[in-house]
């Protein structure tokens, strides 16, 4: 899975397998933000909206049981 950590003024920092990878912005979509899952496709990384709103699910979860 591919993260969009952060960015970085024109460098992406994505994290991928507990490594971080640093891309040039103009190789990604430009609706992606930090936190997004991203795919790489065609040289161009993109969001994943199912993968993204599945993470953010599992995440809250976690949070919310932290919580209780």
């Amino acid at each position: 899975m591919i993260v969009l950590d952060r960015l970085e003024e024109n460098i992406a920092v994505l994290e991928t397998e507990g490594n971080f990878l640093k891309v040039n912005i103009n190789i990604i979509s430009t609706n992606a933000k930090e936190g997004d899952v991203l795919v790489f496709n065609n040289g161009y990384y993109t969001v994943d909206a199912i993968l993204t709103e599945k993470r953010k699910k599992i995440l809250q979860k976690k949070c919310d049981s932290i919580w209780e």
